[in-house]
């Protein structure tokens, strides 16, 4: 169990004029123009894709998502596709320690079930939903599932207006 050591950027909505320069990219929820525009970028990178975003075709702010097609295309492709919970459920707004390890539990299981059923997989880096980690009380909890890197506030945070005019700074 261990965190990255390299740089990233984390990266939500782009654009046809987002450009990252030479970063190492992470893209969260498993949005539609990280498929668009990312996917086609030489950058080392990985899609930490949210299950439940994925089946409604849209997430929690209704922002278009990928469909499994689309992730299986990146997968024959060899970007590597990373867990992101399955709700992306705002963990510190449960009420206590005891509801908050019963979600993070059966989210879990849920989101693993569904990257087996749907991509046969079991990913092995794991992304704290809003990058919120509970002072480590997310981390431990996944221990039982053998993650091998988590990521989370570490990354450097990228919106598309920034994404745009990155270009190559390191």
């Amino acid at each position: 169990m261990k965190s990255f050591t390299k740089q990233y950027l984390m990266i939500h909505e782009m654009n046809e004029n987002s450009d990252v320069g030479n970063h190492n990219c992470t893209f969260d929820d498993g949005l539609l123009s990280q498929y668009t525009y990312g996917r086609n970028i030489d950058n080392e990178k990985i899609y930490f894709i949210c299950p439940s975003f994925i089946d409604n075709g849209v997430n929690d702010i209704g922002q278009k998502c990928m469909n499994i097609e689309h992730i299986k295309k990146l997968m024959d492709l060899g970007i590597e596709i990373g867990a992101h919970s399955y709700y992306h459920t705002k963990l510190w707004k449960l009420p206590d320690l005891k509801h908050r390890i019963y979600h993070i539990k059966k989210d879990t299981d849920l989101m693993l079930k569904w990257f087996d059923v749907n991509l046969g997989l079991k990913p092995e880096k794991f992304c704290f939903p809003y990058n919120f980690d509970l002072d480590g009380l997310y981390k431990a909890a996944l221990v039982p599932y053998g993650f091998k890197e988590y990521f989370g506030n570490e990354r450097i945070d990228i919106d598309k207006n920034y994404a745009t005019n990155l270009g190559n700074n390191p």
